[in-house]
């Protein structure tokens, strides 16, 4: 059997246009407690209650979110990932580590960016998928030293102009 691990948008979009029937019909379905957190209209409470049974209402461990967290810093991808968004990898990472067949639903690109480095599959079921890896970085627009997102300014000139890169990157084998 196969988990569909959604974030909050795929699993809104999905409960609005009946697609949630078609993966739940597949398999599982799988969401964090902060997914289920951030729902906040009352349509969509009542169009997930309709399925709150066939829910899988699972939290990953402490570990596998610093661990997602570590890769998503590495990859620049952390700033544009919300806690709930690193919950759904981390998910997806210890379901797919129990050898489940483990799918990620979601079009957030820096989702989907991470779930590539990590070798997990995921799919964007309304806006397509990215096909390329990437990491983030600042390029310093003084003396042109690619660096660290994290960093304030440039090691190399103390620049705080810069511009965002994406340098693409091998995924995780």
């Amino acid at each position: 059997m196969i988990y569909y691990v959604l974030d909050t948008s795929s699993l809104l979009r999905a409960l609005r246009d009946g697609r949630i029937y078609e993966l739940l019909e597949k398999g599982f379905v799988a969401i964090t407690s902060l997914v289920l957190h951030e729902i906040k209209s009352s349509t969509s409470k009542i169009a997930l209650d309709s399925i709150k049974d066939r829910l899988s209402i699972i939290d990953p461990t402490s570990k596998s979110i610093r661990y997602i967290q570590n890769i998503a810093s590495k990859s620049g991808d952390i700033p544009a990932l919300s806690d709930t968004d690193i919950s759904v990898i981390a998910l997806a990472l210890e379901l797919n580590e129990k050898e489940y067949k483990t799918v990620v639903v979601s079009e957030d690109y820096a989702i989907q960016n991470v779930c590539k480095i990590l070798g997990l599959h995921v799919i964007g079921l309304y806006f397509g998928e990215i096909k390329e890896v990437f990491k983030r970085a600042k390029k310093c627009l003084v003396c042109g030293t690619i660096y660290d997102p994290s960093m304030n300014s440039c090691p190399s000139c103390g620049s705080g102009n810069y511009k965002l890169v994406r340098i693409k990157q091998k995924r995780k084998s």
